[in-house]
C-alpha cells in the first residue's frame, strides 16, 4: 500500500513520544530507520523499526568508560542504539578533526539500524568514516552450516562534493534482518540463501535459522576479522556467547583526509576516479555502473519528490496498533 512519507515519520515520532522519549531523542530515532525505508533498504527500516522498538527505554543515556584522547569506549547502558551511535559519532568528528583519525568502540546498546546513516553523517563532517559491528549468531562460517558468525556488516563513507559516497554492506548473502521482513509481510525468503536447522536450503522465514556468508571463504575470512574488531577489541562477546542485543560490539573510526591533503584536491582526484569507472567499457547486460550507495540515493531522492512510498498493509497496521 502507499503511504505518504511524512505521515509515516509524524506515527513513528507519535510512538516514541509515547515511550517517554523527548521530541530530539523522537527526531533521532525516527531518522534513523525512516532514512533507510526511504533508500530501499527495507530490511533495515519500518519492519526493523517494529521490532526494535520493544527494546526502546527512554531515561537511558551512554558514557564515556575508557577515555584516551583519539581512543574512547562508550558504554550505551543499554540505550536505544541510534541514540548512543548519534552521539558516538558526535564526539568521534570532534576528535577525528582534532588528531587526524579517532576510533571510538561501542558496546552495551541496541542496535542502530543501517551503519550508513552514520557514516554518512562523518562524511558529510568533512571526514572518512568506518563503521563495523557485531551480530547475533546468524551466519555460517565457510564449509559450515551452524550460525556461530554475526552477519557482521561494514560501511565505508568519503566525503564528496555533492553527496558522499556510502558503501553499506552486510558480510551475509543478504541481511538477517530479511526474516523480519518476511515474516512481517509474509513472504518467502530467496533460493540458496538460508539454511533450515538441519543445515538444508529453505525459504520458509519460520524455518530459517543460519545465513550463507557471502563470497566464499574472502568473504567469510572478512567476516572472521570483522567480528574481532568489534568483538574482544572493544571488550564485546563473540560468537555464542552472545545471547542479546547488548552484547553486541561496535566500532567506530573517523579520518580527516586533510591531514595529508586539502580537503578540496582529496574530493577533486576521486570525482576524476569516479568518471574513469563511469567511462569503463561495459557488459552486453549493463546499462549504467553504478558506485557505491548511488541506488540508495537514487531511490530517497524520487521518494522525497513524489513523498510516497510502498510498504505492506501488515506493517503499516502493526505500527498503527502500538498507538
Amino acid at each position: 500500500m502507499k503511504i505518504n512519507i511524512y505521515t509515516l515519520q509524524k506515527q513513528m515520532l507519535s510512538l516514541l513520544s509515547q515511550k517517554g522519549f523527548s521530541h530530539s531523542e523522537a527526531k533521532i530515532l525516527t531518522k534513523a530507520y525512516w532514512n533507510a525505508e526511504l533508500e530501499g533498504k527495507t530490511t533495515h527500516g519500518i519492519s526493523r523499526f517494529c521490532w526494535d522498538i520493544h527494546n526502546f527505554y527512554s531515561g537511558r543515556k551512554p558514557k564515556i568508560s575508557i577515555d584516551k584522547k583519539a581512543v574512547a569506549l562508550i558504554d550505551g547502558q543499554e540505550a536505544p542504539g541510534p541514540l548512543v551511535a548519534d552521539y558516538a559519532s558526535d564526539l568521534l568528528i570532534k576528535r577525528a578533526k582534532h588528531y587526524g583519525i579517532a576510533l571510538i568502540g561501542i558496546k552495551n546498546m541496541t542496535q542502530y539500524g543501517s551503519l550508513g546513516e552514520w557514516t554518512e553523517k562523518i562524511a558529510k563532517a568533512g571526514l572518512i568514516g568506518l563503521l563495523t559491528n557485531s551480530c547475533q549468531p546468524a551466519a555460517a562460517p565457510f564449509g559450515g552450516v551452524s550460525k556461530i558468525l554475526g552477519t557482521n556488516p561494514i560501511s565505508i563513507s568519503v566525503p564528496s562534493d555533492e553527496n558522499p559516497i556510502v558503501l553499506d554492506m552486510s558480510t551475509s548473502e543478504v541481511p538477517m534482518g530479511l526474516i523480519w521482513h518476511c515474516l512481517e509481510t509474509e513472504t518467502k525468503l530467496p533460493e540458496d540463501t538460508f539454511y533450515d536447522e538441519d543445515g538444508k536450503f529453505t525459504t520458509d522465514p519460520k524455518k530459517a535459522k543460519s545465513v550463507k556468508i557471502f563470497g566464499g571463504y574472502k568473504g567469510y575470512g572478512l567476516s572472521f576479522m570483522l567480528q574481532i574488531l568489534s568483538g574482544s577489541l572493544v571488550t564485546a562477546f563473540m560468537g555464542n556467547k552472545i545471547k542479546n542485543a547488548y552484547d553486541i560490539g561496535y566500532l567506530f573510526l573517523a579520518i580527516d583526509p586533510n591531514f595529508f591533503q586539502n580537503l578540496d584536491k582529496f574530493n577533486n582526484e576521486n570525482e576524476k576516479f569516479i568518471k574513469q569507472i563511469k567511462n569503463c567499457k561495459k557488459d552486453s547486460n549493463t546499462s549504467h555502473i553504478y558506485i557505491p550507495g548511488e541506488k540508495s540515493l537514487k531511490n530517497k531522492k524520487m521518494a522525497l519528490k513524489n513523498t510516497m512510498i510502498d510498504i505492506p498493509e501488515s506493517v503499516w497496521l502493526k505500527l498503527n496498533k502500538y498507538l
